[in-house]
């Protein structure tokens, strides 16, 4: 798996000292993220696009948008994404120029990569370096050392 994306989920009252940046609250990986979203979605209705807009503007900060255009911007809400593309639940598509900021440079459902992710879930969804090591870290290193040009011997 390429970049770990981290998100800061903010836990309480913002008066009880739970603000972010105050480090309070749960850090999780974007996988454990979206996971817990997929589950407390299951078995509730299929929310419209303007439920879903009104929930994210309600609770949601996005990166490099200014507030004003946080309650103002028009989203696109989607459903699913397929390859390059990100897809709306009535089918329109939108190119994911940026790979949803570099984690899927491979396209969205690549089938190798969800049955690989899908694996090293039942043992272990992430593991930070800062003190441990896991063999599917300590062997991509390895091949990513092997392959890269001469003379780059780590990778981060």
């Amino acid at each position: 798996m390429g970049n770990i994306h981290r998100v800061r989920l903010h836990v309480g009252d913002d008066d009880a000292g739970g603000a972010a940046g105050t480090g309070y609250g749960w850090t999780l990986t974007l996988a454990l993220a979206l996971a817990l979203a997929l589950a407390l979605a299951q078995g509730s209705a299929m929310s419209s696009d303007d439920e879903l807009i009104a929930l994210d503007r309600a609770h949601l900060w996005r990166p490099y948008t200014s507030s004003e255009d946080h309650e103002k911007r028009a989203l696109f809400v989607v459903d699913r994404a397929e390859g390059p593309w990100l897809i709306s639940e009535d089918g329109r598509r939108v190119l994911d120029a940026s790979g949803s900021w570099w984690c899927n440079n491979l396209g969205h459902s690549h089938p190798r990569l969800r049955a690989a992710i899908a694996q090293q879930s039942e043992r272990m969804m992430h593991c930070t370096l800062a003190a441990a090591t896991h063999e599917p870290a300590s062997r991509l290193a390895a091949e990513l050392v092997r392959v890269a040009p001469d003379g780059l011997s780590r990778v981060f």
